[in-house]
């Protein structure tokens, strides 16, 4: 099992003495849970995160790339972005999705008003430094 030598370490950690061990785990599990809902209340606060109501109509380009993009996420992601792209100029979206986007990026380019589409995996890291 993968998670064996994590165990012995920790229990190494806490001169294996198992009530040590259990109740910090039990503190780490109860602060990631608050950090979690923590997070999750941030995110359902409106005046943090909103989404605009788009400006453009979308029925025309969702048929069109339907019958390209199986996910509708994407499509939703692809209308979005149209509607940001009518308001900015020069607006590229960036993606990791190859297959699905990156594939029918003429497409795309074609029906939205996006200046490019681009896939994340054609960039090479910067070398450490």
């Amino acid at each position: 099992m993968r998670i064996s030598p994590i165990v012995y370490v920790a229990a190494d950690a806490f001169d294996h003495d198992p009530n040590q061990l259990v109740t910090k785990l039990r503190q780490g599990h109860e602060a990631y849970t608050w950090e979690c809902v923590s997070r999750l209340e941030r995110l359902e606060d409106r005046t943090v995160l909103t989404f605009p109501t788009r400006r453009t109509p979308d029925a025309k380009i969702y048929r069109s790339l339907d019958g390209h993009i199986d996910n509708p996420d994407d499509i939703e992601v692809f209308l979005g972005a149209h509607d940001v792209a009518g308001n900015v100029d020069g607006t590229i979206l960036w993606t990791k999705d190859f297959s699905q986007i990156v594939t029918n990026r003429q497409v795309i380019l074609a029906e939205t008003s996006l200046d490019n589409v681009i896939f994340l995996g054609a960039i090479s890291p910067s070398p450490a430094a």
